[in-house]
């Protein structure tokens, strides 16, 4: 899980879906691409917003290679329910999945989804959750024991 960079503040009478990276947030981006080059998934779940796909066409930059994107308005601000059933729905064959958003949908999924081998206790703009599960299908995403759990946050300028 991924969540968006950091984007211009909201502004009164501006639509909070088109609001765009800042600076910080355009080299947050790059940063996680960097860091993240080597472990390429099979399929990217992305918000509509401006900011989820800004971001994750700055930090794919960095990748020799890109995996197939979703583009769903449907994660646009999901909350948990909403993100983890989406999730559950992702094709057995996919073994490596992103799902690129906002809080706090994503920082309650990572929570809930942690649940017994720890906690995300702060999920920041560019902070990226990886968890992981061993399941045979999907849909047991929430049902079985993570194996594991890491956050990385970008550096600060």
């Amino acid at each position: 899980m991924l969540r968006h960079a950091k984007a211009v503040p909201a502004l009164p009478g501006v639509d909070d879906h088109s609001r765009p990276l800042n600076g910080r947030g355009r080299s947050a981006a790059r940063q996680v691409g960097v860091e993240t080059a080597g472990a390429r998934p099979d399929l990217v779940l992305c918000s509509t917003s401006t900011r989820t796909r800004e971001t994750w066409a700055l930090l794919s930059q960095a990748w020799e290679t890109t995996p197939p994107v979703l583009v769903e308005d449907a994660l646009y601000m999901a909350d948990v329910e909403a993100l983890l059933a989406r999730l559950r729905r992702i094709p057995g064959e996919i073994s490596h999945a992103w799902l690129i958003g906002h809080n706090p949908g994503l920082h309650d999924l990572a929570n809930l989804l942690a649940e017994g081998i720890g906690q995300v206790a702060h999920f920041p703009t560019a902070a990226r959750a990886r968890l992981e599960f061993v399941a045979d299908d999907w849909d047991e995403l929430g049902r079985l024991p993570l194996r594991r759990l890491d956050v990385f946050t970008p550096a600060r300028d």
